[in-house]
């Protein structure tokens, strides 16, 4: 890569400067060691070891990886952000005051529901994350026994 200043290329290597015992090559073995990363009011980066409050930029500017592929390595189920509870919780106080001013309308139970079945991952968690009962895509019950078995065969399905 050509630089057209000495300026720009050293802001490229400080950038991408992994410090020392980074990355990480262990993944997550349950989900509390998940709420325990995301937890506080910084997150810190696997793979170069800076903190942020959001990962979602650094990982695809700077590592050129996408998010999902940076969840897998690490096993972090798709239903959590990669962001740190102190803006996760800000960004919550703000939608909220938004629904009450009347600028955004949330979602019905029905609604929310139809979007998961539309984005549906699986989760390498899925037996501790998923609630009680859920419901199929017939709209019947379902506990999450159920679920968990057929999560567990088509990620054996895969595999084979």
């Amino acid at each position: 890569m050509k630089y057209e200043d000495k300026r720009a290329e050293l802001r490229f290597k400080v950038r991408r400067k992994v410090l020392p015992g980074y990355p990480i090559e262990t993944p997550f073995k349950n989900i509390d060691e998940v709420k325990e990363y995301l937890s506080g009011s910084s997150i810190t980066c696997l793979l170069c070891g800076k903190t942020f409050k959001s990962l979602i930029e650094h990982i695809k500017k700077i590592h050129e990886i996408t998010l999902d592929e940076y969840r897998e390595k690490y096993n972090i189920p798709w239903t959590y952000a990669l962001i740190c509870e102190d803006l996760s919780n800000k960004l919550s106080e703000m939608l909220n005051k938004r629904v009450e001013e009347g600028y955004v309308i949330p979602l019905t139970d029905d609604d929310h529901l139809k979007n998961m079945r539309k984005n549906r991952r699986v989760c390498p968690f899925a037996k501790e994350v998923i609630s009680k009962h859920s419901y199929n895509w017939k709209g019947r019950k379902q506990t999450s026994e159920h679920i968990a078995k057929r999560i567990k065969s088509r990620i054996n399905n895969k595999k084979g």
